[in-house]
């Protein structure tokens, strides 16, 4: 599922783009260990062990950094849904 389908009930093609903006601006605001792996794992699809291998970390540390970067991602998004923003 698309998070931009969360936040507009209208086809608003510039809200869209600010909220596109927003998500570039979330993500490289997390640190870069947490993003490193929420880019591979969650954008490009990798899987932990190919992460694991990319990173040359342990999967489990692959997953435990995606789930930190993921949480940060969804309190800023649960706090700009809360400000009304992007409706």
């Amino acid at each position: 599922m698309q998070l931009e389908h969360v936040f507009f009930q209208e086809d608003n093609q510039g809200q869209r783009q600010q909220y596109r903006a927003f998500l570039r601006a979330a993500l490289e605001a997390l640190p870069t260990l947490e993003r490193q792996a929420v880019i591979l794992r969650l954008l490009k699809g990798y899987t932990l062990v190919q992460c694991a291998k990319y990173l040359r970390v342990s999967p489990s540390t692959v997953s435990r950094r995606c789930w930190a970067g993921q949480e940060k991602l969804r309190q800023w998004v649960e706090m700009v849904e809360r400000a009304g923003l992007f409706r």
